[in-house]
């Protein structure tokens, strides 16, 4: 093989460039897909608490609030990312209105590290459908 006009060899290059460009390239997919994943694990954990909040809302009794808010908070995160860990529900009287509180508190075992992800929501408590409210 003849050398360039240059004088100068140019072998090996391309396999520098490649072991430099590598490693890169893949830390760059793995920090995409941690973000996708945190991402859609957050939008779960989102949903089931909003889900909750509307079941809570509609229940006929004050009293079965927090189980039906429980059930569907864990319900809806039971296909997904995200396990939950902790559903807590609250019920709060101002004037005429009564409003459901749902936090959901869950674990999401990532590719690098767990993480603890938190979500809340919160809907009326639908009066008429419930009945009386709390005293």
């Amino acid at each position: 093989m003849t050398a360039p006009a240059t004088g100068r060899r140019d072998e090996g290059s391309y396999a520098v460039e490649f072991a430099v460009a590598v490693p890169v390239l893949l830390l760059a997919l793995l920090v995409v897909a941690v973000a996708a994943i945190d991402a859609t694990a957050t939008a779960q954990a989102a949903r089931a608490v909003r889900q909750a909040a509307r079941a809570a809302s509609l229940t006929t009794s004050p009293g079965a609030v927090q189980t039906v808010a429980d059930t569907t908070a864990r319900g809806n995160l039971r296909a997904g990312l995200c396990r939950a860990t902790q559903v807590d529900t609250a019920l709060a009287t101002s004037g005429d209105l009564t409003l459901v509180t749902v936090v959901v508190r869950c674990q999401l075992n990532g590719l690098i590290a767990t993480r603890t992800i938190q979500a809340a929501g919160d809907a009326v408590l639908d009066r008429y459908r419930a009945g009386p409210g709390p005293p």
